[in-house]
């Protein structure tokens, strides 16, 4: 629960009981992610120091996770490294007997293996670390943390198909993927699956598949409560630039409102660049509006008063 990860934290930091403070990140690290709370998280890290997040091997993977999430992927390969080394330390039995927030690693760490391949323009070898990660995914009985394992890896996998322009191979592996999110409760990864359907739906002129997608999406948050979850703000950006392109601006407007309202706690540079492109969208339109409506002349006015 939400509160209670937030209430430990301050609980420890109150007693200054650095230890405690470790503990419950290492534990609830993807919880803050999920939750679009990427400054929060790296501001508490910070405040551990790098003498203590180095020597943690869950919390240099929260590095990479905000690294990959705020598009400054040419930081992750050192936290990738921290990680190999403190792994290498490990006995084969240390291995077996790992808790699940531990045991999850090895899978994460070829997830960013993929991302930094994609960043890196190599396709191929992007798709190979993806689909090791998914290989790597514990034996764990929670399906949530296997669907989220599956869905970061398969994400990858997707981006990698559409970069080599494979995309009917990239939307299929979206579509599957994005149930799995749903029930993990990713939300970041709900509307970020969302949004790279989108940009295939667009590329391919399946405009009506991306409007229904959305609907679709929007009618689930609703239904499931997310619809005060910042990440969620994203996919009323998504339908709000949709319907800018369809013309329909009343919707478009609104659903920027509630967007722009709920992404506002997101600072990531994907969130600006939507942002960004749909006010600009409505403003243009705003004012090709306003251009096409001529001023009264004297006689006109002078009419409509009588």
């Amino acid at each position: 629960d939400e509160e209670d990860i937030d209430n430990a934290i301050h609980h420890a930091q109150a007693a200054n009981d650095i230890g405690q403070v470790v503990e419950i990140l290492e534990k609830n690290w993807q919880s803050l992610v999920h939750r679009g709370e990427l400054t929060k998280m790296k501001q508490l890290m910070d405040g551990l120091g790098p003498g203590i997040t180095r020597k943690s091997a869950p919390l240099s993977m929260a590095y990479c996770w905000f690294y990959n999430l705020t598009r400054s992927p040419g930081a992750i390969p050192e936290h990738i490294q921290d990680i190999r080394e403190i792994w290498q330390k490990k006995s084969p039995e240390e291995y077996a007997r790992l808790p699940i927030h531990l045991a999850v690693i090895p899978s994460l760490v070829e997830t960013m293996e993929a991302v930094v391949a994609l960043e890196d323009n190599e396709a191929e070898k992007a798709k190979d670390h993806a689909k090791q990660a998914i290989e790597l995914i514990p034996e764990d009985p929670n399906p949530a943390t296997r669907g989220l394992l599956h869905g970061a890896a398969g994400f990858r996998l997707a981006q990698a198909h559409a970069e080599l322009g494979e995309n009917e191979r990239a939307c299929a592996v979206l579509v599957e993927i994005l149930d799995m999110l749903k029930n993990s409760k990713n939300y970041v990864g709900v509307a970020n699956t969302i949004y790279q359907l989108v940009i295939i739906y667009q590329q391919t002129n399946q405009l009506h598949q991306a409007v229904t997608l959305c609907e679709d999406s929007l009618v689930f948050i609703e239904q499931h409560e997310w619809d005060h979850m910042p990440p969620s703000g994203m996919v009323y950006l998504i339908l709000a630039e949709l319907m800018a392109d369809s013309g329909k601006f009343d919707r478009a407007n609104t659903n920027f409102e509630i967007g722009q309202r709920l992404v506002e706690p997101m600072k990531s540079p994907r969130i600006q660049e939507l942002l960004g492109r749909v006010e600009e969208k409505l403003r243009d339109t705003t004012q090709l509006i306003q251009s096409l409506v001529e001023p009264l002349s004297e006689r006109e006015i002078e009419v409509l008063q009588l």
